[in-house]
């Protein structure tokens, strides 16, 4: 760190600039992108948003707070994780993104900010090897601030790619079939103790799920938290032994205030469209329950949202099962 920045108060320190300066630009990029007619051409769920965004941050970071300072290897490093954090901060204050979406969004936005400052450590180890007063920081620094919404404006013009997913989770029973089979067809108010990291961080809980009638054509309405509702036509019916639905959500239906709006179901990037109970006998009295769900995906970058996507309703059936499984062996 060079003697002029050490002695500097922390409000003049060109390492504080530096964070302050990113954070302002990312929040200036995602306002332009949700308000007036920007919002209709630049997608915040674009590849410029979710992967080049946070790299300009990390860039803008370290080369605004580190060129010509002398700073360590790991200040190209570190530095935009704070940058990337409060950016983040800042959105969920504002009410632009909820904590579901600041959770899917860390991990990307801490690794390409730390991208985007090795870059700038690469660029500044280049100018000085140079020994030479050149524009390209200036250059460098113009290009990388226009480059997240440049790349999101050329995505909205591209069709969104579409991936399917099954998960399947399965549970043993100590019980009869009988009784899982009236255990799943209706689940009764949940009063149990529901686990599940999702939950924690704001998806709405399973409260129950009715039946209109038995057998193919009856149709079940999942209800969770937050007037999430799910409807499902049975069909196909094997008494006390397979039961599975397609599912149907009207996201106008659901309250804004239920999901975040990148992940509401039923929307533009997510939908579940079917599930399927099954019972394998393993014994008289002991059960394998299988609880199989198919959901779709569309966006930029479906293998990252492919992964939580999958944790999201293995977490959900998981915890579904598990409130199945001690209803049938309470005695």
């Amino acid at each position: 760190m060079s003697e002029t920045s050490a002695k500097a108060p922390w409000y003049k320190n060109p390492m504080t600039l530096g964070v302050l300066a990113g954070v302002a630009y990312g929040l200036i990029v995602q306002a332009a992108a949700r308000t007036g007619h920007l919002k209709e051409v630049i997608g915040v769920m674009s590849l410029g948003f979710v992967f080049v965004l946070p790299f300009a941050l990390g860039f803008l970071t370290t080369h605004w707070g580190g060129y010509k300072q002398n700073r360590s290897f790991s200040y190209y490093l570190f530095a935009p994780s704070l940058t990337a954090m409060a950016s983040m901060i800042c959105a969920i204050a504002i009410g632009w993104e909820g904590l579901i979406c600041l959770v899917l969004a860390t991990p990307v936005y801490l690794f390409m900010g730390a991208v985007g400052g090795f870059f700038a450590w690469v660029f500044h180890r280049v100018l000085a090897a140079r020994e030479a007063e050149t524009r390209l920081p200036v250059l460098m620094s113009a290009l990388v601030i226009v480059a997240p919404p440049l790349t999101a404006f050329y995505e909205s013009g591209q069709t969104l790619p579409l991936a399917l997913h099954k998960v399947h989770t399965e549970i043993a029973v100590h019980a009869s079939r009988d009784k899982v089979w009236e255990k799943i067809i209706r689940v009764e108010p949940i009063v149990e103790e529901t686990t599940g990291f999702f939950y924690h961080i704001g998806f709405p809980k399973p409260i129950e799920a009715s039946l209109s009638q038995e057998g193919v054509g009856g149709v079940r309405h999942a209800r969770f938290e937050k007037d999430l509702v799910f409807i499902e036509t049975v069909d196909e019916w094997v008494d006390k032994e397979r039961l599975s639905f397609a599912i149907d959500v009207d996201p106008s239906a659901t309250p804004l205030t239920t999901l975040d709006p990148h992940v509401t179901v039923g929307g533009t990037y997510f939908d579940v469209m079917r599930g399927t109970y099954w019972i394998e006998a393993r014994g008289q009295n002991e059960q394998v329950l299988h609880l199989e769900s198919e959901f779709r995906l569309s966006t930029a970058f479906n293998r990252y949202a492919g992964f939580w996507g999958d944790f999201l309703m293995r977490d959900i059936q998981t915890s579904i099962l598990r409130v199945i499984k001690a209803r049938c062996e309470a005695p």
